[in-house]
C-alpha cells in the first residue's frame, strides 16, 4: 500500500448494488497502513462466501487489501497471501462501521 493521506474503506455486503464505503482521515489511515505493513504470520485461507458479510476491502491508490474473520488477504500479491490480523484491524474496522451507522449490516457476535 501507498502512503497518502487517506484510505477509502468498503463495507463488503452486498451483491448487486453499491456497497457502503467511507474515507479514513489522515492518521487513521496512517495507522492502519503500519498495522498491514507489520502483519507477518501467516493465516490459513479463507473462503469468501458469495452472499452475505465478506468483510472489509481497504482502498488505496496502490491496491486493496480485504479485511476477513481475522485474516488480511493480499490478493495482488503471487501466490495470493493471508495474514493474521494479530493488531486486530477487523476489530477496528467494525468499530468503525459501527461509529458510522452500519451495524444492522454486520454479522451478530
Amino acid at each position: 500500500m501507498v502512503k497518502s493521506s487517506s484510505l477509502e474503506v468498503e463495507l463488503d455486503v452486498f451483491s448487486g448494488r453499491p456497497n457502503p464505503r467511507w474515507t479514513l482521515a489522515a492518521p487513521e489511515a496512517d495507522r492502519l497502513r503500519r498495522q498491514i505493513r507489520s502483519l507477518r504470520s501467516s493465516a490459513p485461507e479463507q473462503h469468501i462466501p458469495d452472499l452475505g458479510f465478506r468483510g472489509f476491502i481497504v482502498h488505496d491508490a496502490a491496491g486493496s487489501v480485504r479485511v476477513f474473520r481475522k485474516t488480511v488477504i493480499v490478493p495482488a500479491a503471487r501466490p495470493r497471501r493471508f495474514l493474521l490480523d494479530t493488531p486486530h484491524i477487523e476489530d477496528t474496522l467494525f468499530d468503525e462501521a459501527t461509529r458510522r451507522g452500519f451495524q444492522q449490516l454486520l454479522p451478530k457476535a
